[in-house]
């Protein structure tokens, strides 16, 4: 059954090493994901190092831009492309594990509605949600992707950083609603603005 956002503890997702943005690549600190609980947003996933405080918590923006510059330290474009991939995946299927005690047979569209309500929350951006038989559209008020990256300097990793994204939601559809697809962003890895998600049913 599906948790109540009462009911679901606080729960660490995974961890990832952060690498310096210099040339070198050293792994300087680990950075600790967690489902936390927002007083504003309800439930996030959020990013923490341990032993500092709120200052270098981190959004899932600016985490899967973080991750992306952690792995251009990869033999080559195909092994980040890979890694990054993996890292959305992985970070998916951990989310709706620590979501839900016991996967129902059939999850509805508002079930998976709000999985991906959580996601954009964790991303710092707001959204109008529109939901009908066949289509879950988000339209977002502004790229969260770019929006991190320009405040970050990370910009050379915004098209990892979607390609993670893509990779995360594709994880949940498989986990949640096999007959649904992601039907935008159409490229998986792409500069252009993330500025529509859109998910469609046959």
């Amino acid at each position: 059954m599906v948790k109540t956002d009462d009911d679901v503890q606080e729960a660490h997702l995974l961890s990832y090493i952060i690498a310096s943005s210099d040339m070198r690549y050293i792994q300087i600190n680990e950075r600790e994901v967690y489902l936390r609980h927002d007083p504003d947003l309800g439930l996030v996933i959020r990013g923490e190092v341990p032993g500092t405080g709120p200052d270098l918590n981190a959004n899932l923006s600016y985490m899967l831009l973080e991750f992306s510059m952690s792995c251009e330290d990869c033999k080559d474009r195909v092994m980040t492309a890979e890694s990054t991939e993996r890292f959305g995946e992985h970070l998916g299927q951990v989310f709706i594990a620590k979501l839900y005690q016991e996967a129902p047979e059939v999850f509805t569209a508002d079930q998976l509605a709000g999985a991906f309500e959580i996601i954009l929350n964790s991303m710092g951006v707001a959204f109008k949600k529109e939901l009908t038989d066949k289509q879950l559209r988000y339209v977002l008020a502004r790229s969260p992707l770019h929006e991190a990256a320009g405040k970050t300097g990370l910009v050379l990793q915004v098209a990892m950083a979607q390609r993670a994204f893509v990779a995360m939601c594709k994880s949940i559809l498989r986990v949640m609603a096999l007959d649904w697809t992601l039907a935008q962003p159409t490229e998986p890895e792409s500069e252009a603005p993330l500025l529509q998600i859109l998910f469609a049913t046959a």
